[in-house]
């Protein structure tokens, strides 16, 4: 639940979206079991969205930041066809990107949601990041973030010390 006029987002196909009395409850649920570590946000978000071979690709940003939102569909598309060609399929049927103020600079994969610090990745203008010279900071934290879709959030470590030296090792190979 949050303000009438806020988007709330959480993990899960959304089973029912109600407003009443000033207050927007959203109701959602797993497709696919998931850890019990998730995020819960809502903003007055503006929205991209593409649907790319059944998945359900949205963009949830601050009107004004969308100089990185057709980059970070690009990357979604790019690496969900590459992952789920060489790994397995992908287990949801959305996967979003959630911009947050900049308290902090970091992205962060949970379950078919990834929020995503303004200061990483929708504040600059990366028009120029394309060159032959240049690592397009965009597309690598997106295919980064949505390799966790399966290195972390399918195949998941030991409860031990170490265990996100896998999920981390994965992700980041498969985002090069």
């Amino acid at each position: 639940t949050t303000d009438a006029d806020q988007v709330p987002v959480a993990p899960g196909v959304t089973v029912s979206d109600t407003t009443s009395n000033g207050r927007r409850t959203l109701v959602t649920q797993s497709e696919a079991p998931i850890q019990h570590f998730y995020s819960l946000q809502s903003g007055r978000y503006a929205t991209r969205q593409q649907l790319h071979k059944g998945v359900q690709l949205t963009v949830y940003h601050q009107p004004g930041h969308e100089y990185n939102v057709q980059r970070m569909l690009d990357a979604m598309k790019l690496s969900l066809t590459m992952f789920s060609e060489k790994f397995s399929a992908f287990q949801f049927r959305q996967a979003r990107i959630l911009e947050f103020p900049a308290y902090a600079r970091f992205a962060q994969s949970f379950a078919n949601t990834i929020p995503y610090s303004e200061d990483i990745g929708f504040n600059q203008n990366y028009r120029d990041a394309r060159s032959d010279e240049t690592i397009d900071f965009v597309t690598y934290v997106t295919a980064h973030e949505i390799a966790h879709q399966w290195w972390a959030h399918q195949i998941i470590g030991a409860d031990k010390q170490g265990m996100t030296l896998l999920s981390e090792t994965f992700a980041q190979y498969s985002a090069y």
